[in-house]
């Protein structure tokens, strides 16, 4: 980003500016769009569960009173608008009243995302950091996902954000602390703890990794110990992670990655390729594959960027691997928009424009495409193989082709985005620049 001579009275000013136009733009989108998609089947039910079991809602969904697959986290706010609806029983009989509660949480958080790349951009320049917040506040595809369908991936996106940037500072226990959060959040955060760990080893040496392993140890088992006690289940941590990474045993479950470009998108994981090789298995061939690659990138590579590591990784996690939805690969676009913050590298910003695209184009073929009797609800008995918006029983809809085309297009820029890593961590014949920012908090 060029340089921009702006005094911090100036940025001041603007950030404030920015901040209310970005919160009051997705809280006015909120109210204006009623999705029952997610919202009112499992937000909403959740919130209400929690508001009367606080700490024994785990137990009540094995008794099959709530459908619950979320780390407990996200439970706790919830709480809070379960309250809300209790105490104040018109919220439920007006859908912008709905709208608002269930969505204000995802918006909040999108808008102190912005806030955060103000403050990591600034130790570069006061430039800097308001053009990272403007490029974040008007993310079309981030907005779409915290106002338009409500979902939580924007507090997930935040505290990853937070998390890296404390450990790129030099604060591992702090982010170590914020990783664990943002786990306890949402499972999907772990996609992103090989990057954590080689972080806290090879960058803190041994003795400070185990005491940030320790700090985020002791996190969970802080958050997860009351409805440990409640449900009287001592591996419940277990039961929920792996139990939620394997409710949707599909090869693609709508993500636009290469098995949806084969046609494979809501196939069973265990569809067989060759004798008894299932996808599964070439998923999980993947999977160590370019956990292999992050590795030989944190022993031999030439430069190593956490964010441009943190890219590659899920990029290849989302393109890659089975049981991706289609809001996954949202999680790129902090660390694009960061490998070209602390780069330079003009490449990176053409990735994070081309995936805010892309991820975009997703999300709006499912939740546009949906209906309720086909996506809400959702529930798996044995047999049973996944149906989509865009497949028939004659054969794949017009939309289907939408989808392909579509995942074609994302497995071109995975190419492109693999390529531009492995081009910054390993080329030899370039200057090696070194990311200068302060090295305290402003």
């Amino acid at each position: 980003m060029q340089d921009i001579v702006i005094t911090k009275k100036q940025a001041s000013y603007v950030m404030v500016s920015l901040l209310l136009s970005a919160f009051f733009l997705r809280l006015i989108i909120s109210v204006s769009y009623q999705n029952d998609y997610d919202l009112l089947n499992f937000y909403k039910p959740w919130a209400l569960a929690m508001e009367q079991y606080p700490f024994t809602i785990y137990e009540k969904a094995k008794e099959g009173l709530v459908n619950l697959d979320y780390p407990p986290l996200y439970l706790l706010p919830l709480f809070l608008l379960g309250k809300l609806y209790r105490y104040i029983p018109a919220l439920s009989s007006y859908a912008p009243y709905d709208m608002l509660l269930l969505k204000f949480f995802p918006v909040l958080f999108d808008a102190l995302t912005i806030l955060c790349f103000y403050r990591i951009g600034r130790r570069f320049s006061e430039f800097a950091g308001i053009a990272a917040a403007a490029l974040w506040a008007v993310n079309p595809s981030v907005i779409f996902n915290s106002s338009f369908w409500g979902q939580t991936d924007s507090i997930l996106i935040f505290l990853l954000l937070v998390s890296f940037a404390l450990i790129e500072f030099n604060r591992p226990l702090a982010g170590s602390f914020v990783f664990a959060l943002a786990g306890l959040t949402k499972y999907q955060a772990l996609f992103f703890l090989p990057i954590l760990l080689l972080e806290l080893f090879f960058k803190f040496g041994p003795k400070k990794a185990f005491k940030g392993i320790g700090v985020a140890a002791a996190a969970v088992a802080g958050v997860f110990l009351p409805f440990m006690l409640g449900a009287g289940d001592v591996l419940l941590p277990l039961h929920v992670y792996f139990g939620g990474a394997g409710k949707y045993p599909f090869v693609s479950l709508n993500a636009a990655n290469l098995f949806s470009a084969l046609g494979m998108n809501g196939f069973p994981e265990s569809t067989p390729i060759l004798g008894g090789f299932t996808f599964s298995h070439l998923s999980l061939f993947f999977l160590f594959s370019s956990l292999t690659a992050v590795i030989l990138i944190y022993i031999f590579g030439k430069r190593v960027s956490l964010w441009v590591t943190g890219f590659f990784l899920m990029q290849c996690i989302f393109m890659l691997t089975a049981r991706m939805h289609e809001r996954y690969q949202l999680v790129v676009l902090p660390f694009a928009l960061m490998a070209y913050l602390t780069t330079k590298n003009k490449r990176f910003f053409h990735l994070f424009t081309a995936l805010t695209l892309l991820t975009l184009l997703n999300q709006a073929l499912i939740l546009f495409g949906v209906t309720s009797s086909e996506m809400n609800g959702l529930s798996f008995p044995p047999g049973y193989v996944w149906t989509t918006p865009w497949i028939s029983p004659e054969g794949i809809s017009p939309d289907g082709i939408m989808m392909v085309l579509l995942s074609v297009v994302n497995s071109i820029v995975f190419v492109l985005s693999v390529a531009e890593c492995f081009h910054y961590s390993f080329r030899k014949d370039e200057p090696l620049e070194a990311v200068s920012y302060s090295s305290e908090i402003q």
